[in-house]
């Protein structure tokens, strides 16, 4: 998907918001991650980025619709929604099937887990509350979550959850495992799939999981720092996660 995105922008510019979404049953597929975190560069050439339209021509709609497609085949993702949204601009492209079974199309009104594109939000909402001094990313997650938030966090058999920071949560640094990818995670889900999973309980099972890297030391992919992220968003706001991203990125 990088290829496309680099795309979209030369041709819109940065301010293009681009939000694509790959059908659930693509995880089964070849590509465990469902996209295409190994993108090469398919090679377009650069052109400068244009004054926003406010609608795409049959030309820049033909070659969206060529890079979705382009993109889809490579990958092996069954289905995809994009949209670009920019100043008195509303486009949308839609691609493929939402159920292998039936064949049924993608279509504009279907919903899609927004997954991993809600990281850069927690982390923006968090850095405005920190430039009105309603949080320190240099602190303690324990300031905000109380001490022994993360109890039984252990690296090389020391306890080490209350040292812990916010920053490190949003940089991948906390050490944590990565429950998305965890077999066992999804063996218990499947056991309760009546039940959402609570943001706690996923803190819970990385906690237990214990540090896979020294804490700080270096960078590890994970998605239980950005759900800390968001209790300490909740609690440093004091409003439900999904109010103050709606007060401070949505709405902006």
């Amino acid at each position: 998907m990088r290829s496309v995105e680099k795309r979209l922008r030369q041709l819109f510019g940065f301010a293009v918001v681009v939000f694509v979404a790959a059908t659930l049953v693509a995880c089964s597929s070849s590509d465990p991650g469902g996209g295409e975190a190994a993108a090469q560069d398919d090679g377009s050439p650069g052109v400068e980025a244009v004054a926003w339209p406010s609608e795409l021509d049959a030309t820049l709609a033909t070659e969206v619709a060529g890079l979705v497609d382009g993109w889809m085949g490579r990958s092996g993702v069954p289905g995809v929604s994009l949209a670009i949204v920019g100043p008195g601009l509303e486009f949308t492209e839609v691609a493929g099937v939402v159920d292998l079974g039936s064949g049924e199309a993608v279509t504009e009104e279907d919903f899609w887990r927004f997954g991993s594109v809600t990281k850069t939000m927690t982390t923006a909402a968090l850095y405005s509350l920190a430039a009105e001094g309603k949080v320190d990313l240099d602190a303690p997650v324990a300031d905000y979550l109380g001490n022994g938030w993360a109890d039984g966090f252990t690296y090389a058999g020391e306890e080490v959850g209350d040292e812990l920071t916010v920053k490190q949560m949003l940089n991948y640094t906390a050490g944590f495992a990565e429950y998305a990818t965890d077999p066992g995670f999804y063996a218990e889900a499947l056991t309760r799939l009546d039940r959402p999973v609570d943001p706690n309980e996923i803190v819970d099972w990385g906690v237990r999981q214990g540090a896979v890297v020294a804490p700080g030391s270096e960078a590890k992919v994970t998605t239980v720092g950005h759900i800390v992220a968001g209790l300490v968003l909740e609690e440093a706001a004091g409003q439900p996660a999904e109010v103050v991203l709606r007060e401070r990125v949505f709405a902006p």
